[in-house]
C-alpha cells in the first residue's frame, strides 16, 4: 500500500502531490492534504495558517499531526500549522501522522506590500482607468480589484498575476487613447510587481 499526500492551494485550480513510499497499513490508506491560503510564496514577516486535512479511504479522519520546517531560519511552523516567514529563502513544510506525511515547498520573499498598497491607492489609477473604452476598462478594473484583494490577503503570486494582467491589456490595446492610458498605468503596475521580491531568491 502506498503512502499518499497531496498539496492543495486555496483559490488555485491545480493541486500538487507530495509523497510516496510503500508502507503496511492493512485495510487503510491515509491521505494528507496541506491547504495554504497563499499558495507557496509568502512575504518575509508575514504569518499564515496552514491546514492539514486527513482522510482514510476517502473519509475524513481525526489524527495527531506533527508539523516541521526544513529550515526554521527561513520559516517557522507551530504545531498548529501557523507559519511565520523569518528570512528570504526557500524551505519545505512537512506534516506527519504516524508513517504518513506530505510536504509543500515554501518560498519567503522580501515583498514590500506597503509600497504596493501605495501604488494601488494612487489617485492617478482612477484617472487612467475611467477614460478607457468599456471592454478594456472592465478587464483592467477586474485585474486591479483582484490585485487589491490579493495584497490584502498576502497572496503574492495572485497579486503578481493580477498586476501583470494590466500589462497584457496594455500590449493588446488597439485604440490610441487606450494605449496612452494603459502605458502610463503599466508603469505603476510594473513598479508594484518589482516590490514583490520575486526575482531575489
Amino acid at each position: 500500500m502506498r503512502r499518499l499526500g497531496t498539496f492543495v492551494v486555496l483559490a488555485v485550480v491545480s493541486a500538487v502531490a507530495a509523497c510516496s513510499d510503500d508502507v503496511t497499513a492493512p485495510g487503510k490508506t491515509i491521505e494528507l492534504e496541506i491547504v495554504s491560503p497563499v499558495d507557496t510564496v509568502m512575504a518575509r514577516g508575514a504569518v499564515i495558517a496552514l491546514n492539514a486535512v486527513a482522510t482514510a479511504n476517502g473519509s475524513p479522519v481525526t489524527v495527531d499531526l506533527i508539523w516541521e520546517s526544513a529550515d526554521p531560519n527561513i520559516a517557522t511552523v507551530t504545531q498548529g500549522g501557523v507559519v511565520a516567514g523569518a528570512n528570504v529563502g526557500r524551505t519545505v513544510i512537512t506534516v506527519r501522522t504516524g508513517t504518513y506525511w506530505t510536504s509543500m515547498p515554501l518560498r519567503v520573499v522580501n515583498a514590500d506590500l506597503a509600497a504596493v498598497a501605495a501604488v494601488l491607492g494612487d489617485p492617478l489609477r482612477g484617472h487612467l482607468v475611467t477614460p478607457l473604452t468599456a471592454g478594456v476598462r472592465s478587464n483592467v478594473q477586474d485585474a486591479l480589484l483582484g490585485a487589491d484583494a490579493a495584497r490584502t490577503s498576502g497572496h503574492i503570486l495572485a497579486l503578481r498575476d493580477h498586476l501583470t494582467t494590466v500589462g497584457s491589456q496594455a500590449a493588446a490595446a488597439t485604440g490610441a487613447d487606450d494605449r496612452v492610458m494603459l502605458a502610463t498605468l503599466r508603469l505603476l503596475t510594473d513598479h508594484a510587481v518589482r516590490q514583490l521580491g520575486l526575482g531575489t531568491n
